[in-house]
């Protein structure tokens, strides 16, 4: 984030816009150099911001996030970090946050998780996190989880308390992801449970041409790029699709409620037991393939395409899923829906800003063979 955009005017700024609504007194919101007298911290190590002397509960949160599996001596750095970066802050951090917090929020329970498009405030005193879209991006993505997740009544759908134009809040969710939990069965049976919650939410499945189904999504794609006056590599876009679709034109596919995003990260289990699935901005309806693959596959890997079409092309769970249409078909469809995915993620993005990285992701695509 430091690289690709100027990250600390962005945080001034959507904390400026919201302060009202996160507890933030009137007076200027500046991040500069490191001073013992500012409120909040920065540790890019950590991606975190924080306190001076963060409260246990923010600690606990921190442990949750990087209690990370492999080698003891690895496990070891890392939780050594953690608790020297908590215990000695403003040695740790990159700069510092001069904020006037209201008298109701107490500082050390406050911590500030800046992501992708959006910075995240936890309130652990309240119990609260607010969500804040970063200033002068796109509200694509937002806007739609906020539209799904207010009409949604499922567990498993973390629900919004309030909501206005780019910010929403929400409950702390007491509890872990499956990508910080060393109990394979465990997590086994929450994705399980995970992919059949989703599928549920169908009330009725839309048959479709695979034809038909990946032009559409060629046209999106192609539509969406031209927002993005920076990119300039339509042309190949746009092979890339009609090498995809050469399927047979009789075969039919079934689309669903899909996440979009579906990977241990954004699936939880609370501390009574409860699974919950979060960050529902790539939700809309896609093949019930997309969300498997995923899942299972690891589509989100770096050079993962190759070795995904082959998991696919072998998979007995697939199989078992299949439509009327082959295995094959079905690689086809599910390339063309993450290269859609990647194209909508580009756009979510202001400037020239994913760009470099969309273009990674062409590059691979160069080198699959179908």
């Amino acid at each position: 984030m430091l690289e690709r955009e100027d990250f600390y005017l962005i945080l001034e700024r959507t904390l400026a816009e919201h302060k009202d609504k996160i507890g933030i007194d009137d007076g200027k919101i500046k991040v500069g150099a490191v001073s013992r007298k500012d409120k909040l911290f920065v540790n890019t190590r950590l991606n975190a911001i924080l306190a001076k002397h963060p409260s246990e509960a923010v600690e606990d949160y921190l442990k949750t996030e990087y209690h990370i599996s492999g080698s003891l001596p690895r496990r070891l750095i890392v939780k050594a970090y953690l608790w020297t970066s908590t215990f000695f802050v403003p040695p740790f951090a990159q700069k510092s946050i001069r904020v006037n917090f209201k008298n109701h929020v107490v500082i050390s329970n406050v911590l500030i998780y800046p992501c992708n498009k959006k910075i995240r405030l936890f309130d652990f005193n309240e119990g609260v996190v607010y969500t804040m879209l970063k200033d002068g991006f796109p509200s694509l993505y937002i806007d739609r989880e906020t539209a799904f997740r207010l009409i949604r009544t499922e567990p498993f759908v973390p629900r919004i308390d309030q909501h206005y134009k780019g910010f929403y809040s929400e409950r702390i969710i007491n509890g872990k992801p499956l990508a910080r939990i060393n109990d394979k069965n465990l997590v086994d049976e929450c994705k399980k449970k995970a992919l059949q919650y989703i599928l549920s939410m169908t009330d009725e499945a839309d048959r479709i041409r695979v034809a038909d189904y990946i032009n559409v999504i060629k046209e999106n794609c192609l539509d969406q790029l031209r927002q993005k006056s920076s990119f300039k590599e339509s042309d190949f876009v746009k092979s890339i699709f009609e090498t995809i679709l050469s399927v047979n034109s009789d075969e039919e596919i079934t689309l669903v409620t899909s996440h979009g995003d579906l990977q241990p990260g954004n699936i939880w289990i609370r501390d009574d037991g409860q699974i919950v699935i979060i960050d529902w901005e790539t939700v809309k309806k896609r093949s019930r393939y997309y969300d498997y693959v995923a899942l299972y596959f690891g589509l989100r890997k770096k050079n993962s395409y190759q070795r995904v079409i082959g998991q696919i092309m072998c998979s007995n769970e697939i199989q078992r899923m299949v439509d009327t249409c082959s295995l094959e078909t079905i690689t086809k469809v599910v390339l063309a829906e993450e290269l859609a995915y990647q194209t909508e993620e580009l756009i979510s993005f202001p400037d020239n800003i994913g760009v470099k990285e969309y273009l990674q992701v062409l590059n691979e695509y160069k080198t699959i063979v179908l």
